[in-house]
């Protein structure tokens, strides 16, 4: 009786043990499992945020939200001028109750030295940092990139292709300057290149062969295109739309490439 009583509570006493330690090693279990095994998100499942702009369309939406952002141009001289397409497009984003500050590059200081305000000062801000320097190519921007770039943009805007010697150079600067903006792996920024406007003077040829390069470049086929020189092309004589210089759009051109920007950044 006594042996077979010491058996019986020596049993009940090993399956306590055995379900305690098996009790422990499920919590444990469970708590590795749990622990940095948060489920991973992709960007695109993030609410939009200025952290997280990786399209003109991400970029248009927050221009509706009270976000204060930033666009960097980064071009040549069809967007330097106060009559051009930068500030035409400066002035219909400030009609949308934005307040947007241009800051334009200054050739002989070689910096940042005028700005012009649109909009009410109340108004959530847009800074634009509008580094089109007439003359040069894209060779200039991504060697002086922290000098046109002194902020941290949303979105840049590249605006090359007249004064590129040739296709293979107009890919090689606008990549580079397509991968520095991406520099900042803590956040997203939208990149957008614009295929500029056609030319009838006797350089046509060779921005001809530069827009067909920068559309299939494989390096570029994913960063998103403004297409100026399809909408020139649609028009029907694009030559009305140029000065006497045959490539610099006249202010009619001028209207017509702020309002494809504006169509593509969904501001009236």
């Amino acid at each position: 009786m006594r042996y077979k009583t010491w058996i019986a509570g020596h049993n009940y006493r090993w399956l306590f043990w055995a379900f305690g330690v098996i009790a422990t090693l499920l919590g444990v279990l469970m708590y590795w499992m749990t622990l940095d095994r948060a489920p991973e998100q992709s960007w695109t499942s993030y609410p939009i945020s200025r952290a997280n702009v990786d399209s003109l369309e991400d970029f248009s939406r927050l221009l509706t939200t009270d976000a204060d952002l930033t666009l960097t141009v980064v071009g040549d001289s069809t967007g330097n001028g106060k009559n051009e397409w930068v500030h035409i497009v400066a002035q219909r984003i400030a009609h949308s109750n934005r307040h947007v500050v241009v800051n334009d590059w200054n050739v002989d200081k070689q910096g940042y030295t005028e700005f012009t305000e649109y909009g009410n000062s109340a108004s959530p801000k847009l800074t634009i940092w509008n580094g089109s320097v007439p003359g040069l190519a894209s060779r200039f921007g991504y060697e002086n990139w922290s000098k046109l770039n002194p902020g941290t943009p949303d979105l840049v805007i590249v605006n090359h292709g007249h004064n590129e010697p040739d296709s293979e150079s107009a890919i090689d600067g606008i990549s580079r300057i397509v991968r520095l903006s991406h520099l900042d792996v803590t956040r997203r920024t939208a990149v957008a290149i614009i295929l500029q406007n056609p030319r009838v003077d006797r350089e046509s040829g060779r921005l001809e062969s530069i827009i067909t390069a920068l559309r299939d470049a494989p390096d570029l086929r994913d960063v998103e295109k403004i297409d100026i020189h399809s909408t020139f092309v649609q028009e029907g004589n694009y030559a009305d739309l140029l000065v006497a210089d045959g490539f610099h759009p006249n202010q009619a051109g001028e209207n017509i490439w702020a309002q494809a920007v504006c169509t593509r950044l969904q501001v009236a």
